[in-house]
């Protein structure tokens, strides 16, 4: 894979293609709100209704971690990282960070998960986490911790393989 300049910018643009289909999963205005963050928070996206900054990335995820958590605690809101890994053009990794008034959360690597009835959720990546009880409805404002949305480990890796299979068609576009 060519690593220079031009292949730096498409896995930008890849990580923002995947921040906005995200948003529009459910359909997240990222219009609106007082927040307005300088260096090095300037790129972020901000969704009022969820109280969510969105970050898109091509940094490693630890990393990001790192310098979201201020940017967090600035605008007291939630955030997710969207990761695009420059080397695999359509792997999407996530973190998902809990502001809180001491420290930020965080959660990785997570994925989404999707059924139609219940809609898109951000669920811990089975892959790493197993089964587990910190999975976060993207419907109806600020995301909440919950329990797991779906009724076996069968259709927990369906909803995720479908929502991954979605989301690298989107960036394949």
């Amino acid at each position: 894979m060519n690593d220079g300049p031009a292949a730096g910018r498409a896995a930008e643009a890849r990580a923002l293609t995947a921040t906005l289909a995200i948003a529009g999963l459910e359909g997240w205005s990222l219009r609106g709100g007082d927040i307005s963050l300088d260096l090095p928070f300037s790129h972020y996206l901000y969704v009022e209704a969820a109280e969510l900054l969105l970050v898109p990335t091509i940094r490693p995820l630890q990393a990001e971690m790192k310098t979201v958590a201020p940017g967090t605690r600035i605008a007291r809101s939630d955030a997710l990282i969207v990761r695009v890994d420059p080397a695999e053009p359509f792997r999407v990794e996530l973190a998902f960070g809990q502001w809180g008034r001491d420290a930020t959360r965080w959660l990785a690597p997570m994925v989404l998960w999707q059924r139609s009835d219940v809609g898109t959720w951000l669920v811990p990546s089975p892959y790493f986490h197993g089964v587990r009880d910190e999975c976060f409805s993207l419907r109806g404002g600020r995301l909440r911790p919950g329990p797991a949305p779906w009724r076996s480990e069968a259709e927990m890796r369906v909803g995720c393989m479908n929502v991954a299979v979605w989301l690298s068609r989107m960036l394949s576009m």
